[in-house]
């Protein structure tokens, strides 16, 4: 008798898994992947602090505007050069950083004119980078988020990155419920003034 009830309690824990078994993969992506975006900026941050130096987090296409690599390059201030600080990294299965959502009111990395305004401050970034035997292009291939010798943003304004659950199907990204208004996301705020990130999820502002 005891053996049934064993046996009954696994079935039904094995089909709640069978069931539930995708979504509870697919938030644990979701969250694995707001993690590593959030620790990479705040490497970034630190190294900029530590260096006295700036430093930059670099995101890089994934084709069809999702993104799902990064790495960071911190400034050599005795060589004037850009390094690989911390080598490229992939997302979780499933979790990509959106840029769609709303770049017209919340920017997501820095954009060409911020980069500009950098060579008054700090030695720019290199329009090309390389990523393994891969070559690429500011702008086209990769974007990035730069921090400033005192750990604030190479920014007017604070940065807002989402970081959604989606598929990639041939060239098209689809991001789960719905590109507009998708509903299982992590937003990360990056504020300008000290560069430091917060986390919301939908149910909050």
């Amino acid at each position: 008798m005891e053996l049934l009830v064993v046996v009954a309690i696994i079935s039904a824990l094995s089909g709640l898994l069978v069931l539930n078994g995708p979504a509870l993969v697919a938030s644990a992506g979701l969250k694995s992947g707001s993690q590593l975006v959030s620790d990479t900026l705040a490497l970034a941050r630190n190294l900029a602090l530590s260096r006295n130096a700036a430093s930059y987090v670099v995101i890089r296409s994934s084709g069809d505007q999702s993104w799902q690599r990064l790495a960071v390059f911190a400034l050599d201030p005795s060589s004037g050069q850009w390094n690989l600080a911390l080598p490229w990294k992939s997302m979780p299965s499933g979790a990509w950083i959106d840029q769609n959502y709303d770049p017209s009111t919340e920017a997501w990395s820095n954009l060409p004119t911020d980069i500009s305004k950098a060579h008054a401050k700090v030695t720019a970034p290199s329009q090309t980078i390389r990523d393994g035997n891969q070559s690429l292009t500011f702008g086209t291939d990769y974007l990035c988020i730069g921090f400033l010798p005192n750990g604030a943003l190479l920014a007017d304004k604070s940065l807002a990155l989402r970081i959604v659950r989606g598929i990639r199907t041939g060239q098209s990204f689809i991001v789960i419920g719905g590109n507009t208004t998708p509903t299982d996301w992590v937003k990360l705020i990056v504020e300008k003034n000290t560069g430091r990130t917060k986390e919301l999820r939908p149910n909050q502002s």
